[in-house]
């Protein structure tokens, strides 16, 4: 059964074959335009000038060249064009189909789509295919070349507000094309017409319609953008945790060399406007803080910062909003790096200090006295607290490139490695490629056999197959 269907398919392919060649070479003529003229009268409106020769040896069998006429007759009877001055005109169609175009006449220069333009544009100036009126004319002239596989579609200023270049392109390239490469020239014609008469039922393209390509383009360009702009995005915020990572590096060198500084905000990571909080050691009652203050110490926010009795500084703001939003606002007696209890006595009789029962009393930073250098350990744990806190606070704000196991890894007391030079760290880099593989309407108001109009070309579409 399949060897049959094989068999039976190969024979359609070879007869369809056969019958193109036999159409594409039963004709070896060629023509000129004159001898175009002369072969058919410039009232006709399909134009095969091998069946006014051979009678019934056209391209176009006789009875499809009616069927194709009285198509032509209705849309000629149906749509019209406007005029400047308020009257219409009928719109006009002529087919032109040869064998080949004879050129021995035409400059040497001319090449192919040169030429077929030039018959198509001559027949209809000189035939004077469409009605006019003023400045405006309302004719279509089609021309198809069989041997030489181009076409052309010459059309008047009046039609080609209907009839766009686009809407032409897309019934020639589209419609047409794949029965002319058949051989189908009738089924060609046919659908021309039709699409024609379609493209006048429907009126000028419409906004959407007119302005596809733009949209299309606009569409990528915009996708193109987005894209370009996520990506910029991407890679400045991965620079931006880079300098982020290389900080606290850099801070961890100057922790050793007993110059480290806060700078900025645990919690928000944002540097301090100025001034500076460094880790010393202090009395407080009976409890020792390890503060040394440097100047106004102003925030990111512009306010002065919050030091906590463990010595922990941070944004006003910041501090404010982790004690009293989400799950931080239960725990506002320790410091959110530390957790070191940062409650104070109350005061006396100043009436000052009295809070609203809805905001939870803010820890102030006492006055300090310098006794004695801290030891290195208290140092390091001190450091080391607000170092993973900050970790912490970077791979909740940047958790496309900061993980678990890299803060797991990074806290790690044996950890010596710089954190920008984390493999994983790296592998995520958004440049890297590793992770991301005047007439009046009641002069020609019928269509058939009147003569044309005095209608002419306005410029038109051209294609091959």
């Amino acid at each position: 059964m399949t060897m049959k269907r094989y068999l039976v398919a190969l024979t359609h392919i070879v007869l369809s074959h056969l019958c193109t060649e036999s159409i594409s070479t039963s004709f070896t003529s060629s023509w000129s335009v004159d001898s175009i003229k002369r072969a058919c009268t410039n009232d006709i409106r399909i134009c095969d000038p091998e069946t006014h020769v051979e009678g019934e040896g056209g391209i176009i069998q006789s009875k499809d060249v009616l069927l194709l006429e009285e198509r032509i007759e209705h849309l000629e009877e149906t749509y019209f064009v406007e005029c400047d001055d308020g009257s219409s005109i009928n719109v006009q169609m002529s087919i032109v189909i040869v064998p080949s175009m004879s050129t021995q006449d035409l400059p040497h220069y001319y090449s192919l789509d040169d030429a077929v333009k030039m018959f198509a544009s001559t027949l209809h100036n000189e035939w004077g295919v469409g009605n006019s009126c003023g400045r405006e004319s309302s004719g279509i002239l089609l021309f198809v070349s069989i041997k030489d596989r181009s076409m052309y579609v010459s059309t008047s200023n009046g039609v080609q507000s209907v009839l766009t270049t686009e809407r032409l392109e897309y019934i020639l390239d589209q419609k047409m094309k794949p029965y002319l490469k058949n051989g189908r020239y009738y089924k060609a014609l046919e659908t021309f017409v039709v699409s024609v008469e379609e493209y006048f039922e429907s009126g000028p393209p419409s906004f959407l319609e007119q302005n596809a390509g733009l949209l299309i383009l606009a569409g990528f360009l915009g996708i193109f953008g987005i894209v370009q702009w996520f990506q910029s995005r991407q890679i400045n915020e991965y620079q931006e945790v880079q300098e982020k990572l290389s900080k606290l590096d850099r801070e961890k060198a100057l922790l050793k060399m007993g110059q480290y500084k806060c700078t900025s905000c645990p919690i928000c990571l944002e540097d301090f406007k100025s001034g500076t909080v460094e880790y010393n050691e202090s009395e407080y009652g009976d409890e020792r803080t390890p503060l040394n203050v440097t100047g106004d110490v102003i925030g990111s926010d512009g306010l002065p910062v919050r030091i906590l009795r463990c010595g922990h500084a941070f944004d006003e703001t910041c501090w404010k909003d982790w004690i009293t939003k989400g799950r931080n606002s239960s725990d506002v007696t320790k410091c959110p790096v530390c957790k070191m209890d940062i409650n104070e006595p109350r005061a006396t009789t100043d009436t000052s200090t009295t809070h609203n029962d809805n905001v939870p009393p803010f820890p102030t930073p006492q006055p300090l006295r310098r006794r004695r250098s801290p030891t290195n350990y208290d140092v390091n744990r001190w450091y080391r607290a607000e170092r993973n806190f900050r970790l912490t606070r970077m791979m909740a704000r940047y958790p496309r490139y900061i993980r678990p196991s890299q803060i797991e890894r990074w806290t790690d007391s044996n950890y010596q490695d710089r954190m920008v030079n984390d493999r994983e760290f790296v592998r995520r880099n958004p440049t890297s490629t590793t992770e991301r593989g005047a007439g009046s309407s009641s002069s020609n108001t019928s269509g058939g056999h009147n003569s044309y109009g005095g209608g002419h070309s306005s410029g038109g579409v051209g294609s091959s197959w």
